[in-house]
């Protein structure tokens, strides 16, 4: 039987806030005991889809953006995923790393799988739990913007030194 079905009714309703949160604890600890395996294979598969799921906070905020957003999101979203963001934050966090940013990239890295960690058995919550994670995500995928630029740019001027 679902645990929501015995929630609903007269019994919900007897129940203290404290009587319900230790039924909760007590169905969930149960759930995880009995079927450890298909827990942990949920619990991962959340986690890497709110990392790859397309943000659609952002959407909603930056309304005024919509036509490019649209552009970047419909060549980097494949199936809903935006797997290439993933690998190019990891990416990101290696170059702040490399570049003797270590304190930074700690930082944004505990930042980022805090919330990848937490949103693993945050269900049907969508973008909104891995949200703040992608302040860690904007400054890592800047690392990499700023790399390529320093590369661009530094290719352009040993070929006028030449």
């Amino acid at each position: 039987m679902d645990y929501r079905d015995d929630m609903i009714g007269e019994e919900a309703e007897s129940m203290s806030p404290k009587e319900r949160h230790e039924d909760a604890l007590e169905v969930s600890r149960k759930v995880i005991g009995e079927h450890p395996g298909v827990f942990l294979k949920v619990y991962f598969k959340n986690i890497y889809e709110n990392m790859t799921m397309q943000s659609t906070l952002v959407e909603i905020q930056l309304k005024q953006f919509r036509g490019t957003y649209d552009w970047w999101t419909s060549h980097l979203t494949w199936n809903g995923k935006q797997p290439l963001i993933f690998v190019l934050t990891i990416v990101g966090f290696a170059i702040l790393l490399i570049s003797g940013y270590y304190r930074e990239s700690s930082f944004l890295v505990v930042l980022f799988l805090y919330f990848a960690v937490l949103s693993g058995v945050t269900f049907w919550q969508g973008s909104r739990v891995f949200h703040p994670a992608l302040l860690s995500w904007s400054i890592a995928l800047g690392a990499v913007v700023q790399l390529i630029w320093q590369k661009i740019t530094d290719r352009g001027e040993t070929a006028e030194s030449d």
